[in-house]
């Protein structure tokens, strides 16, 4: 009996091992297949962030703020009083 029961673990074993094997070289033949496409998003996500926090940014009015710090700055360098 236990005989009979440790050849089924194993084969079960081996079943979970191939299921395993079959499962990681699908998702490998999809990432190959999709990588471009997953950088292309992550990229576009990448520039939608910057967009929304630039857009964020000006309507708080802290953009704006600094961006004039660095007009007036540029002005001071440029046309000395």
């Amino acid at each position: 009996m236990l005989m009979w029961y440790a050849g089924k673990r194993e084969a079960l074993a081996m079943a979970v091992i191939q299921a395993q094997n079959a499962l990681w070289r699908r998702w490998e033949s999809f990432r190959r297949e999709q990588r471009g496409d997953m950088v292309s998003a992550l990229g576009w996500m990448a520039i939608m962030a910057l967009l929304l926090v630039t857009i964020k940014g000006i309507v708080d009015g802290k953009l704006t703020g600094y961006v004039n710090s660095i007009f007036s700055y540029l002005d001071r360098v440029f046309n000395p009083s």
